[in-house]
């Protein structure tokens, strides 16, 4: 992602976890990317946190 993000331009405002590879975050302010390792991913279940939020239909608009 940070990759991409330096290939078109984009730096993220923060980047946290960077040096552990467990849980890492790159906060791009209106998109925020969590990278989990599969045990931290099993082990925080965020889809479980959010689950009853309702979901939002998203489609890239034209202009972007």
């Amino acid at each position: 992602m940070l990759d991409y993000a330096r290939k078109v331009g984009e730096r993220p405002l923060g980047v946290s976890g960077y040096e552990a590879c467990v849980w890492i975050l790159l906060d791009f302010v209106d998109v925020v990317f969590h990278i989990f390792t599969r045990s931290a991913r099993e082990y925080y279940d965020l889809e479980l946190l959010w689950g009853d939020a309702p979901r939002i239909n998203w489609a890239r608009s034209e202009s972007a």
